[in-house]
């Protein structure tokens, strides 16, 4: 008589095998994907595919070469860049998923990275359909695919994120601008209102003068 309880028991040992047998498999997986994300190899192709999108977009905007009215002078046509588009999104789509594949058994931390939320975010918007009257949005779209090279680049990382950074001190320091800019189209007032006073007849008059010498100068 076959006992219910070592069926039972035996069939949660099966069932535990391959769970066991599963996590191993994905953890292979997550283990080859990593070696790939990590290998100069793979950073140069997604290095690679950022470059040939940009220059498919510059030619793309040289009629010599592509002409967006149909006409047959043209040497290349709009085929031909909507089969690089193409190319491009599905790598990009390959590298991410190999990138959260890469982070097993914990993807999420593939968003902790503000870089990594950067590109996928470009990936979202490179698979949506925009067509028509929104045909410049995707082009501004494919324009983005191209900052990715900053991504490829320690020292170009670390300036973005430093200029981020430095926004706060930019906001005091133009502050600290217009203070002086005040001062001195009241200064400007009381010494060449009548001398001047096309340019310093009043304060705002002043203080326009002012601020526009300086964008000139920076200019």
């Amino acid at each position: 008589m076959v006992d219910p309880w070592e069926n039972e028991h035996s069939t949660s040992r099966s069932q535990s095998g391959q769970s066991v047998s599963s996590k191993g498999g994905m953890i292979r997986v997550a283990n080859i994907a990593q070696g790939i994300v990590i290998g100069k190899v793979f950073d140069w192709v997604i290095t690679g595919v950022i470059l040939l999108q940009a220059l498919a977009l510059a030619i793309e905007a040289t009629p010599i070469f592509i002409s967006a009215n149909g006409k047959d002078d043209a040497l290349l046509d709009q085929g031909t860049f909507r089969l690089i588009q193409g190319m491009v999104v599905a790598v990009f789509i390959i590298e991410a998923t190999l990138r959260l594949i890469a982070e097993y058994p914990r993807p999420q931390r593939y968003f902790r990275d503000a870089w990594n939320c950067f590109g996928f975010s470009i990936i979202i918007l490179s698979v949506l359909p925009i067509a028509g009257q929104f045909s410049t949005v995707a082009r501004l779209i494919r324009l983005l695919r191209i900052t990715r090279l900053i991504t490829k680049s320690t020292e170009l990382r670390a300036i973005v994120s430093t200029l981020v950074r430095s926004i706060p001190s930019i906001f005091n320091i133009l502050i600290l601008l217009s203070i002086l800019i005040f001062i001195y189209a009241i200064i400007g007032y009381h010494l060449f209102r009548d001398a001047d006073p096309q340019h310093w007849s009043s304060f705002l008059t002043s203080f326009t003068t002012l601020s526009n010498h300086d964008a000139g100068g920076m200019a």
